[in-house]
């Protein structure tokens, strides 16, 4: 009889990610209007970022 091995739930591994999110500020400007922020565009001032590093500025 062979043991089969079940991969952890996609739930439970995005939930770590979520966890392990950078909070950072969003500072960019949109490219063809650049008096407009992006974080005016989109309605909120921080993004999570779940990269390797630290933030985008």
């Amino acid at each position: 009889m062979e043991e089969t091995q079940v991969a952890p739930s996609s739930d439970n591994s995005f939930s770590q990610v979520l966890q392990e999110a950078n909070e950072i500020s969003v500072t960019a400007t949109l490219p063809d209007y650049p008096s407009i922020r992006v974080s005016d565009y989109r309605g909120y001032l921080t993004e999570k970022c779940v990269l390797c590093h630290k933030g985008i500025s």
